[in-house]
């Protein structure tokens, strides 16, 4: 009997050796495809466009607040996933929108200094 129970053991041991890359890389795989749904949703949720113009008229102010803020995951893509696909789709969720909203007001910011000093410059050459 102890004879049974160590070699089902060892055969246990050694289907786990063989099995343990395969739920590793399938760990992977959703961790990539959750990665790479919540970059795609997260462009399309930005608006680029209104951050750009909240930076241009807003200055610094704009940066500070896209910087800040926490944006929030759409819940309804989440619903029926996995706890691991969960976690992975809104930590890249968030960092995604809040890299494109603060590199959008952080545009809209410069362009508005640039615009400024430009017309600075040519109003006290002229006078």
């Amino acid at each position: 009997m102890k004879k049974t129970i160590a070699f089902y053991t060892m055969v246990l041991m050694l289907f786990s050796l063989f099995l343990y890359p395969i739920v590793i890389q399938a760990q992977q795989t959703e961790a990539q495809t959750a990665a790479a749904t919540a970059r795609r949703d997260a462009s399309q949720d930005v608006s680029v466009i209104s951050w750009g113009i909240g930076g241009f008229f807003c200055s610094i102010f704009a940066v500070a607040y896209a910087y800040l803020d926490k944006p929030t995951v759409p819940a309804d893509r989440l619903v029926g996933k996995s706890p691991e696909y969960v976690a992975f789709y809104t930590d890249t969720y968030l960092q995604e929108a809040k890299k494109q909203r603060s590199q959008s007001a952080l545009i809209g910011c410069l362009a508005n200094s640039i615009l400024t000093t430009v017309t600075t410059i040519l109003t006290t050459q002229q006078e």
